[in-house]
């Protein structure tokens, strides 16, 4: 993969988003993780799909974008 994915803005945030929703997950659901139950982790993939998916849009938006720019100069 190009380094411009790696740089990109919107990548960064979407990861971060990631990683602050997964500490945030834990955190409040102490007991639900403890449990390690197969719900817990349902409604962390349902947050991540209803939440995260327009920022998993932009993010990849933005690195065709970077990628047509490089492929341009280039």
């Amino acid at each position: 993969m190009s380094d411009t994915f790696y740089h990109d803005d919107s990548f960064y945030q979407f990861i971060k988003s990631l990683q602050n929703a997964w500490y945030e997950f834990v955190v409040k659901n102490t007991e639900i993780y403890e449990k390690t139950t197969e719900t817990s982790f349902d409604i962390m993939c349902r947050y991540a799909c209803e939440v995260m998916k327009p920022m998993a849009l932009d993010m990849a938006r933005n690195y065709a974008k970077n990628l047509e720019r490089e492929r341009i100069s280039t």
